[in-house]
């Protein structure tokens, strides 16, 4: 199940089907979203179900430790060595980052990188793969929002742009006819916010930048300025900023605080283009504080609410998911 970020072309994967699992796991939906079937679990009970499902989690987890197959492009696994080698032999870095058991990696790996067109170009480049599930440290290192996500560098080591999220073939070839141009993406989005700085469009792109690159302070802080400088909404840019900035504090686990930004534009912006994501993400919330009542009733006002936006579809999804899961386990347990 992906979480759909606005500012991501492509589509992305959030794992929260595991917290889902792992609130189960640990005992936490027991007490604070589930029904008071759980609640009548004994000691013994519980550590069975948390070994059981700890065990799958695991088992999932091994499948993580399987790459792209080295048939198609020739890939890198040590980031180091890559990079190493980029340099020596003068050629752009591509930096792939995945989860082997994410649809979107997976239908990336089974087809375009064994597409015969982007095979012959690869071999102008170095291409190393991370799995960001088996060494996370390098994952955040990179500041990796999503995945897939690929970064563009030069044989220097100057980072030029980012694919965030799933890319097609045409989609890469044109990347690829960015990096043999040298086309820095932060660069030119900065030089033309810096030619028109009252522009919003182009401020809102340069925070859009920002975040790519991994600079997330000065990101948050372009995101807060463009809030005072639309105050009122007029231009569309106050609820675009205060999107991101509450998806910013999700995603890092201050989801009080991302609540309080979900809940400002669904309450005063109900009519935004961003009002309808907005309440989605706040049924994200309920689900990561273990609130899963409360996510099930949120997601479904969004298709009561919104029911011609695009996210109808997404909430549906996650209530479905939802309930089968709890149906699964109370099966389990007749």
């Amino acid at each position: 199940m992906g979480i759909y970020h606005p500012m991501q072309k492509g589509k992305s994967y959030c794992n929260q089907w595991t917290i889902d699992t792992c609130y189960i796991a640990y005992g936490y939906g027991f007490n604070r979203s589930y029904s008071a079937d759980f609640k009548i679990l004994g000691v013994k009970e519980m550590k069975i179900l948390k070994t059981i499902i700890c065990l799958f989690l695991l088992n999932i987890t091994f499948i993580t430790f399987c790459g792209p197959n080295k048939e198609g492009i020739d890939w890198f696994e040590d980031v180091d060595l890559a990079k190493k080698t980029a340099q020596e032999k003068n050629k752009p870095l591509i930096m792939y980052f995945r989860i082997a058991k994410v649809d979107f990696c997976k239908e990336m790996e089974s087809n375009l990188f064994y597409d015969e067109d982007i095979i012959e170009q690869s071999r102008k480049y170095v291409w190393v793969w991370i799995d960001g599930e088996i060494d996370e440290e390098t994952a955040n290192y990179y500041v990796i929002h999503a995945y897939p996500e690929m970064i563009f560098y030069t044989s220097e080591g100057k980072e030029l742009f980012r694919e965030i999220g799933m890319v097609d073939k045409k989609e890469l070839i044109k990347d690829l006819k960015l990096v043999d141009e040298g086309y820095c993406k932060y660069d030119d989005v900065k030089a033309k916010y810096e030619k028109d700085p009252d522009n919003l469009e182009l401020k809102y792109e340069y925070a859009s930048a920002l975040y790519e690159m991994g600079e997330l302070i000065r990101y948050i802080e372009t995101l807060q300025s463009i809030k005072e400088d639309d105050a009122n909404n007029t231009h569309g840019f106050y609820t675009k900023a205060e999107l991101d900035i509450g998806f910013k504090y999700m995603t890092d686990g201050s989801v009080e605080k991302a609540l309080e930004c979900f809940h400002n534009i669904v309450e005063n912006y109900p009519d935004s283009d961003e009002a309808p994501m907005a309440l989605n993400y706040i049924g994200d919330c309920y689900r990561l504080l273990g609130e899963i009542n409360k996510a099930i009733d949120t997601y479904k006002e969004v298709t009561d609410r919104y029911p011609t936006s695009d996210v109808r579809e997404e909430a549906e999804k996650k209530v479905k998911q939802i309930e089968a899961f709890e149906k699964v386990v109370k099966e389990f347990w007749k």
